[in-house]
């Protein structure tokens, strides 16, 4: 066997000391592997030359680089870049360092710069036609930086992204919803959490209202629940509807603390109080408001299967000790990116490319005085023994390097004289490349009376910012990164406000146990196992042994009661009982696969996705695909087009499809239901190519309406709704 060994890496570009990286790591592989073949890159296809030939001078000036060290002087390494990009090469343009009197004019330019080129002709265009606001980026040093430019930005109604965790404490809606759980927990403790929460949306209580409650609270030093139920008849409230309602609700939500799990509990509160209802319809922050709140149930529901016998107590304890013990818990978002500028940590810039990049703050303050990044000492590694002065020489000319070389074309740097009124000065790590290039071209901007008066007003000046479209350019990444499968295709053609509700936001409902889910799980596990079984040893497993087996997967679900269980062990023999048999007459050299993933499979422009149970091939290599289902049978006649079951039929379709696309010259002519209990009533149809437009037709009517963030409800039916998890949250009028 070759005993070959691909190695890539670049010790100019590790910036990630504090997780545990090491810079002599490829140092001591080559000292190990004294005959490795060294292939230096030396064509860049991202930056024009400028900027190559300047980054080349900042990370010169670290002479423990590879490229200097004598040891390896035979392998004639070169980090010296040429730029090959033609389309980039015909940009090139110098370099420019700006300095400021302080630190508002020097931000504010930058906002100012941002805005003249999204306004210029030379704003680079999305794939959909429109200006793309993510080749803009700011890197900074430190995130704390990046909040004013946000403001700023916020301030002009451009819109940013900024990568950044959020602590759900900094959150309103989280917060709000914080403040209620403690307030249930013991309302008498916590009576000051509810007096806070009644001035605060969604309750917004009436000024008299909330003043009478006050005032009795001080006469009787009773808490705010007590006087509320006491005065419920006697004062003459204001708002008296409000008021019945919110104790109405609350008292029920107290009565169910005790019979609800820890998770339904939360969602409950979310639900019933309109918390999550009211920040859904409010645009601005729309997207952190549900994010924290799917957050806090989130940590609800691994504190359950933690601590099995958690109460909400125990929970806020835990979140309590969080808090003040700055524990970061902090919401979730992907990162995904928007259509936005882009407001970034150098660290969190690696890996990226930015047409405009703006380097601000670049001053000795926050380069030089910086400490040396916690080295972690893994077991593999010694530590380091050299000079810590030396190390954090290093490390800081590789996150500049970094963050120059983040720029394709336009690379702006920027620098205050005066902060606080304390005189700063150009970062040393500068002040040679900039010294010894004609590439650089340098602006002084002097702060005069006047200028100083316009960058403060510019500073307080808040136009308005679009709310509504941020959260929907964030949908809009969202929706472009989705991938369909059957069940979000039946959803979407079902209720498209459920698909956004479900499948795009992804909100928590009741975690209430799906009995026949699970015992459907286990009898799929069951069947699985049953096929490898017959794969392996020639011929299935015997009725008593696959019982054994289903038992066994059956133990392992949840359910909402012993009772329960005991009553699907039964009902699961019953389902043995009479399909088994049926099961086993399928010769193993027939079936194909089960459980058969299908991931990204492209159809015309969009990519779907699925899972088969099973696959049977015919002798003349065709194929038959097999779904099984739990529950009672449905009839012919409601699975098919514009029926009551149309959505299994769905199911079948884009099976075929997606088989056959994703394996070429593969025919499927039969498809089939396996209802496991009912195998009498099993329902087979065969499909041709008509079924491949029929579904492809509904595939590309979805995505369209998707990618166009088409949700509106369906018309409010009985059955439709009824049963719908989102109905608390359904409106006619756009989200």
């Amino acid at each position: 066997k070759s005993e070959n060994i691909f190695v890539v890496g670049d010790d100019d570009q590790i910036i990630y000391e504090f997780q545990g990286a090491k810079t002599d790591t490829i140092e001591k592989f080559l000292k190990k592997y004294p005959d490795t073949k060294v292939i230096c890159l030396n064509e860049n296809n991202r930056s024009t030359q400028n900027i190559l030939d300047f980054s080349y001078q900042i990370i010169s000036q670290d002479k423990s680089r590879l490229e200097f060290n004598k040891n390896f002087e035979k392998y004639n390494i070169s980090k010296v870049l040429t730029a090959k990009n033609e389309d980039i090469i015909k940009l090139n343009k110098k370099i420019k360092l700006h300095s400021f009197s302080d630190l508002k004019q020097e931000d504010n330019y930058i906002v100012n710069k941002i805005q003249e080129i999204i306004d210029s002709d030379e704003m680079p265009l999305n794939s959909e036609g429109d200006k793309d606001l993510s080749k803009i980026a700011v890197l900074t040093r430190e995130n704390n930086e990046l909040n004013n430019f946000a403001q700023l930005l916020k301030n002009k109604g451009i819109h940013f992204q900024l990568k950044e965790s959020k602590s759900i404490f900094d959150i309103k809606s989280s917060l709000v919803l914080y403040l209620y759980l403690k307030a249930v927990d013991n309302h008498e403790l916590y009576s000051d959490k509810l007096f806070a929460l009644l001035l605060t949306e969604p309750f917004n209580i009436k000024h008299s209202d909330y003043n009478y409650l006050l005032s009795q609270n001080r006469l009787n030093h009773k808490d705010l629940i007590y006087n509320i139920r006491n005065s419920l008849s006697e004062y003459k409230w204001e708002n008296p509807l409000f008021v019945r309602n919110f104790i109405d609700i609350f008292d029920r939500i107290v009565k169910q603390k005790s019979v609800l799990s820890l998770f339904d509990l939360i969602l409950k509160v979310i639900n019933d109080t309109g918390i999550l209802k009211y920040y859904i319809d409010t645009d601005e922050n729309k997207s952190d408001n549900i994010y924290a709140l799917k957050k806090i149930t989130d940590e609800a529901k691994l504190y359950s299967e933690i601590h099995k016998s958690a109460s909400l107590s125990d929970f806020l304890n835990y979140l309590d000790m969080a808090f003040e013990s700055n524990i970061p818990i902090t919401i979730d978002k992907d990162d995904l990116v928007q259509n936005a500028v882009q407001l970034l940590t150098i660290h969190s810039s690696k890996g990226r490319e930015f047409d405009y990049v703006f380097i601000p703050h670049l001053i000795s303050k926050k380069w030089e005085s910086k400490k040396v990044s916690d080295k972690l000492a893994l077991p593999i590694y010694d530590n380091y023994s050299e000079d810590e002065e030396a190390i954090k020489y290093s490390q800081q000319l590789r996150l500049l390097f970094v963050a120059v070389t983040r720029a394709k074309h336009f690379l702006n740097l920027t620098y205050s004289n005066s902060i606080d009124s304390k005189p700063q000065e150009l970062t040393s790590y500068l002040i040679n490349p900039i010294n010894n290039s004609d590439n650089v071209e340098i602006f002084n901007h002097e702060l005069t009376k006047d200028t100083f008066l316009s960058e403060l007003s510019q500073s307080l000046k808040q136009n308005y910012f679009d709310y509504k479209t941020a959260f929907y350019d964030e949908l809009c990444v969202r929706v472009k990164n989705f991938v369909l499968s059957p069940s979000a295709l039946n959803t979407y053609m079902a209720c498209p406000r459920c698909f956004l509700y479900s499948n795009i936001l992804q909100i928590p409902v009741n975690d209430v146990i799906s009995d026949n889910a699970n015992y459907g799980s286990a009898f799929h596990k069951s069947l699985d196992y049953a096929v490898k079984f017959a794969k392996e040893n020639g011929n299935y497993p015997d009725k008593s042994l696959f019982l054994e087996v289903l038992h066994k997967n059956l133990d392992k679900q949840k359910f909402n009661s012993l009772q329960k269980r005991e009553e699907l062990r039964k009902r699961v023999e019953k389902s043995a009982d009479r399909y088994y048999p049926l099961f086993v007459q399928t010769p193993c050299s027939r079936i194909y696969s089960t459980e058969y993933y299908l991931d990204y499979v492209p159809v015309d422009n969009y990519f779907i996705k699925g899972f088969i149970d099973r696959i049977e091939r015919n002798s003349d290599s065709t194929f038959e695909l097999y779904d099984y289902k739990t529950g009672s049978a449905k009839t012919k006649s409601q699975i098919a087009d514009g029926r009551e079951y149309e959505g299994y039929l769905n199911q079948l379709r884009f099976y075929k499809l997606a088989f056959e696309k994703k394996n070429s010259g593969a025919k499927v002519v039969r498809a089939g239901l396996i209802f496991v209990e009912e195998p009498d009533s099993n329902f087979y149809t065969d499909l041709t190519q008509e079924d491949n437009e029929i579904i492809k037709e509904k595939i590309k009517f979805a995505y369209e309406n998707i990618i166009n963030l088409n949700f509106e409800p369906q018309k409010e039916s009985a059955k439709g709704c009824e049963y719908c998890n989102y109905k608390h949250l359904c409106k006619i009028t756009d989200l």
